[in-house]
């Protein structure tokens, strides 16, 4: 699906299947990061 929005830098959508555990585990070190998932998770990837 393309974005609505051409200006947007990122227009592809990501999307994955956890354990409710993992999540879980994911949203405490979210939380403890201050940042959010998004950026959490493009800083895990550098």
């Amino acid at each position: 699906m393309p974005c609505p929005n051409d200006h947007r830098r990122r227009s592809v959508t990501i999307g994955f299947r956890t354990t409710p555990e993992d999540a879980e585990w994911l949203d405490q070190l979210v939380a403890l990061s201050g940042m959010t998932k998004q950026e959490y998770i493009l800083k895990r990837l550098e």
